[in-house]
């Protein structure tokens, strides 16, 4: 599903947050994963929670494994996460979100 979403990502670790929240987009997602957009990168192999703005999809924050990253440009990074969990995207009863992204 090609959506953008305003996102909120942190270190999956309590300890780890120390403030760190990055706000970003999705390019896509699927009930297994999602392509996401942000300011700065992540580190590949991290888990981290994923807060999606429930006003635009109304899907619970979820973990996710970091499974690729590239740099878009200067300022703009692309990440591929994978959940640890699948979602079910609205509109969906399965589970099955959708084409996959990463």
């Amino acid at each position: 599903l090609s959506v953008r979403v305003k996102i909120v990502v942190e270190p999956a670790s309590m300890s780890h947050r120390q403030g760190v929240r990055l706000q970003g987009v999705t390019g896509d997602i699927s009930a297994g994963g999602s392509q996401i957009l942000l300011p700065r990168p992540l580190q590949i192999g991290d888990v981290y929670l994923v807060s999606f703005d429930r006003t635009q999809l109304d899907i619970p924050p979820v973990y996710a494994l970091c499974v690729r990253g590239r740099l878009v440009k200067s300022d703009a990074f692309e990440a591929g996460l994978r959940f640890l969990e699948p979602v079910t995207l609205p509109g969906t009863t399965n589970g099955d979100g959708g084409g996959a992204i990463v």
